[in-house]
């Protein structure tokens, strides 16, 4: 064969071979995207009964809570990621535990803990939802300032980091 000819050839199999690249590139942009914003509803209502659950002033019925959280599992087990699996189920093992006689003996352990595994679950959707975090430290009590004003009171000496490290104001331009 001539070279002429085989410069054709090759030039039509490399059209077709990006034609082909570039269809299956959308399709997998086109299932991504309905894929986030599945996550993105299913997240969107776990996060707000984890937050209404933790707002309420009083205890809120452990059954319940539970028969709540496992009707999120089927979507959960189909759209979350692998981090965000193991925090949810990191953070029903800590419910499953909860003793109502050490709460009503003012034994603030459980509280905390849950605190703590409640900002780790957040934070692992947020991750999962494609929030970046650019260099940023950010820890449980970061998502639990949102909602409990004495959290500081709560946060282990060596887990507190300086606001103006991480999330705090920005320095200002001289």
């Amino acid at each position: 064969m001539s070279s002429t000819l085989w410069v054709a050839v090759l030039s039509g199999l490399s059209s077709i071979l990006v034609v082909l690249l570039t269809q299956a590139y959308s399709k997998n942009a086109s299932l991504r995207a309905d894929l986030k914003g599945k996550k993105q509803k299913l997240y969107a209502d776990y996060v707000g009964f984890l937050y209404t659950a933790y707002s309420e002033s009083v205890v809120p019925d452990t059954d319940k809570m539970v028969a709540t959280f496992k009707s999120y599992f089927p979507k959960l087990f189909t759209f979350a990621s692998n981090e965000v699996i193991t925090n949810a189920g990191d953070f029903m093992q800590h419910i499953y535990k909860y003793d109502s006689s050490a709460a009503e003996r003012g034994d603030q352990t459980w509280n905390i803990e849950s605190m703590e595994y409640f900002g780790d679950l957040i934070l692992a959707i947020r991750k999962d939802l494609g929030h970046k975090r650019f260099n940023q430290i950010m820890k449980w009590h970061d998502i639990a300032r949102l909602w409990i004003t004495d959290i500081d009171t709560y946060v282990p000496e060596q887990e507190r980091t300086p606001r103006a490290v991480h999330n705090g104001p920005r320095p200002k331009k001289q």
